[in-house]
């Protein structure tokens, strides 16, 4: 198997604390698949993120693939890593929503209300 070539500024130590955890999921990488996650770790780095953040999220988190942290408070950082990631849709989040209409309010209190009654 050939060796990838590293670039200089990679944190081999690191770098080799994320294999061995691809390697307990039973996941080990090949040298071109490597070749691949050093890119896409480069690519996140120059969003601002350092690889120490990225790799320990990754391992953190058990995830197979490298991807850029996620602050779940923080709803532009969530839109910066993940725009276009189909499970996460920040289309709605800050809209306002509609107001129930007085007469489906009226049904549902009236059914919350039986419901309330019924249990112990």
């Amino acid at each position: 198997m050939e060796k990838p070539n590293y670039p200089k500024w990679l944190d081999q130590e690191l770098w080799n604390h994320y294999k061995k955890h691809r390697i307990k999921l039973k996941k080990p990488m090949t040298s071109f698949a490597e070749e691949l996650n050093v890119a896409k770790l480069e690519k996140i780095m120059k969003q601002g993120y350092s690889q120490e953040k990225i790799l320990k999220n990754v391992i953190e988190k058990g995830w197979q693939g490298i991807y850029a942290p996620v602050d779940r408070n923080d709803p532009w950082k969530k839109a910066e890593a993940a725009p276009n990631h189909p499970y996460i849709d920040l289309s709605n989040e800050d809209k306002q929503r509609d107001p129930i209409p007085p007469e489906a309010q009226k049904k549902l209190d009236k059914l919350l209300g039986k419901v309330g009654r019924e249990m112990p």
